[in-house]
């Protein structure tokens, strides 16, 4: 029989404190949260942030092919000219990026240019902590468990992260989200004989005094890994997607997260990554087959979304910690890099337009781009104009709004 102590000392064996809820730490945490007044996420929008880890080369991927500086100082590893796809005048998606140069033409792909932010890092850690914190120190809780929290209620899936650990982002005092990279094993473990010890867990955590220490923190755990694996497991096995997913990791992240979209389970974020990205060496082989999986998984995700009815009250934001150096290495490469470009796609997305200062390949810091734009205005135009939270509430302090997205 599986006792209390037991469960307590092989709690992490049995369940993640990713697959922890929003609800449990609401009802035993709630007077010492540091909740912020932001306001409440728009009920029927939803925000699915992309994470290209590794520092995705802006330059090959957002090509500036009308300024003879770049391929000049990419001799080996730019895009051929001629193959870019042309947006206007100056700048041109890779190649693989079929897709997204789709969205642009129709309406609703916009791109943030030279993105970063002040005194820059080249830590691949300390750039995607700042990033995912919205805090030049890293010292702050994520930004998306600060927006949230106010709204936890216990009857919806606010967050959902794909992936081995929560994301940074949704990491906040009152705050938790289920994170898991396979959603066949976000479950509690079945015992000996394929055993199901959830009843059991259940009973035993009933039978705990509610006078007890943490015990509304225990009792509510056990209630929300119950409720909310049991949720994802039911869906996941009935949905019928309407697009083909590609056979990646990433794309299946991404159909998980259509699925909540399409259940009503109240997903107000949803977070995954791509790794790969840290092309010191050999990009012009390493970066295209990472883009080609980018197009395909967010090409099948948008379908699927729109098969359903369910794409307009989605806008994805792609960010990587850091863009790449400006000159190729000596590897065929490129070292690490400061400033950046963003998208923001999706029909909510004001595209077909650039947004920010361009790069600037005649006015370099140290050998980088230079950052024009603070990618918390980013954050702030999402907060503001699409989850319709007030941004300084999150944020800190006020950040100018870019006018991206459709209000």
């Amino acid at each position: 029989m599986l006792t209390r102590r037991e469960f307590l000392k092989r709690g992490t064996a049995i369940v993640s404190i990713g697959m922890l809820g929003p609800t449990v730490f609401e009802r035993a945490l709630r007077e010492s949260a540091l909740a912020a007044p932001a306001g409440t996420p728009t009920a029927d929008r939803t925000l699915i942030i992309v994470q290209l880890a590794g520092a995705n080369d802006g330059l090959n991927t957002v090509i500036p092919y009308a300024d003879g500086r770049y391929r000049d100082r990419r001799q080996t590893i730019a895009v051929p000219e001629g193959t870019e796809l042309r947006l206007n005048d100056r700048l041109g998606l890779h190649p693989n990026l079929t897709w997204f140069k789709e969205r642009w033409d129709g309406g609703q792909l916009a791109i943030v240019e030279a993105v970063g932010y002040p005194k820059p890092s080249r830590s691949h850690f300390e750039s995607m902590a700042i990033w995912q914190t919205a805090d030049r120190a890293a010292l702050a809780e994520g930004w998306i468990g600060r927006t949230l929290r106010p709204e936890v209620d216990g009857t919806s899936i606010r967050a959902l992260g794909i992936g081995a650990q929560p994301p940074l982002e949704f990491i906040a005092s009152g705050f938790a989200a289920p994170s898991f990279s396979n959603i066949q094993q976000y479950r509690i473990a079945p015992g000996p004989g394929n055993y199901d010890p959830a009843p059991a867990l259940l009973r035993l955590y009933n039978q705990y005094p509610s006078t007890a220490p943490f015990a509304a923190l225990l009792d509510g755990a056990m209630q929300e890994v119950y409720r909310s694996t049991t949720a994802l497991q039911q869906i996941h096995a009935a949905y019928k997607p309407k697009a083909e997913y590609p056979n990646t990791p990433f794309a299946a992240g991404l159909r998980v997260l259509a699925e909540a979209v399409n259940a009503d389970l109240g997903l107000r974020v949803g977070h995954v990554s791509l790794g790969g990205f840290d092309t010191h060496d050999s990009e012009i082989n390493g970066l295209p087959p990472l883009l080609t999986t980018l197009n395909d998984g967010l090409r099948a995700l948008f379908a699927d979304l729109e098969a359903h009815g369910r794409a307009d009250s989605v806008a994805v934001m792609v960010w990587s910690e850091f863009g790449r150096r400006v000159y190729q290495n000596g590897s065929g490469g490129t070292d690490h890099g400061k400033g950046n470009a963003m998208f923001l796609v999706g029909p909510p997305v004001k595209g077909g337009a650039t947004y920010g200062d361009p790069a600037d390949l005649g006015n370099l810091d140290d050998g980088d781009i230079a950052f024009h734009t603070d990618f918390r205005s980013v954050y702030a135009t999402l907060l503001n104009d699409w989850l319709q939270v007030e941004p300084r509430a999150v944020l800190g302090q006020s950040y100018p709004l870019l006018g991206f997205m459709r209000t």
